[in-house]
């Protein structure tokens, strides 16, 4: 999509209805009077692109992949997501909607302490923090077995977990809630948000860089930010099963890795 953006593809689709046709027509899900947009052989491409892209990481090991692609990735992540946040919350008021980026993140940060009274809430901020730091993959206990004795748990522990959640919550709600509520309203937003974080990722946010100057450019500085968040996802997710292969069969690290690539295409 951050290609997509670049060469305009999905120029044309102004409507939420229009982009979710258009996501769907990519991911090959039949939509009953939709055209086909893109070739069967256009998501596989980027998909055995990105898989390349993950195994060869994972090939080079630790310090010589992974906390390299950290080390490059995460400010490249950060100083997108500043740039997107800040674009999106000078945005003026739209025509026939009123309301502004501000009002977004009133809806977001406005707390409602009478759900802290529900299970649901709580078994969905549990579910949150598992998964979102790879606790439920085994990814973040692989890296852990990484650190030295002399390492501190407790600040390693806290800075993984706060860092996380500052781009997820903080600056990823600054970013796509107040931009849906500039555009379709608190109530349209909320509509949205109920259809997923897909739909709201990946039809929402086009239809806004459509109508917003430089939104080609912003477009791929969006959905290059959720490349590297998911590519550095990714590798995580791998990475106990190659450090699984190699520590109990002794198997080398490349060999492992290019056979998962191969499994996972």
């Amino acid at each position: 999509f951050a290609w997509f953006s670049l060469t305009q593809d999905y120029w044309g689709h102004t409507t939420q209805e229009g982009m979710i046709g258009y996501l769907r027509s990519f991911q090959g899900v039949p939509v009953e009077g939709a055209v086909a947009v893109h070739s069967p052989y256009t998501p596989y491409l980027f998909f055995a692109g990105t898989l390349a892209l993950n195994i060869w990481v994972l090939s080079k090991g630790i310090s010589g992949g992974i906390e390299k692609l950290a080390k490059i990735g995460m400010p490249i992540l950060f100083v997108l997501a500043i740039i997107l946040a800040v674009v999106v919350m000078t945005l003026p008021p739209q025509p026939g909607v009123g309301t502004t980026p501000w009002q977004g993140l009133e809806f977001i940060y406005n707390p409602d302490f009478s759900k802290l009274g529900e299970p649901s809430v709580w078994l969905a901020s549990a579910g949150q923090i598992f998964f979102t730091l790879s606790v439920g993959m085994g990814s973040l206990a692989a890296y852990a077995s990484y650190l030295k004795k002399t390492d501190d748990i407790a600040l390693s522990g806290i800075a993984t977990a706060s860092t996380n959640e500052a781009v997820e919550v903080v600056l990823g709600g600054t970013i796509a809630i107040p931009a849906a509520v500039t555009f379709f309203g608190v109530a349209g937003a909320m509509a949205i948000a109920q259809g997923g974080s897909f739909d709201l990722g990946f039809a929402t946010m086009p239809v806004v860089f459509q109508q917003i100057s430089g939104g080609q450019f912003l477009g791929v500085a969006w959905f290059s930010l959720l490349f590297f968040a998911g590519v550095t996802s990714s590798v995580a997710m791998l990475t106990p099963i190659v450090a699984f292969f190699r520590e109990e069969f002794g198997f080398k690290r490349e060999h492992v890795a290019w056979a998962l690539g191969a499994i996972c295409f």
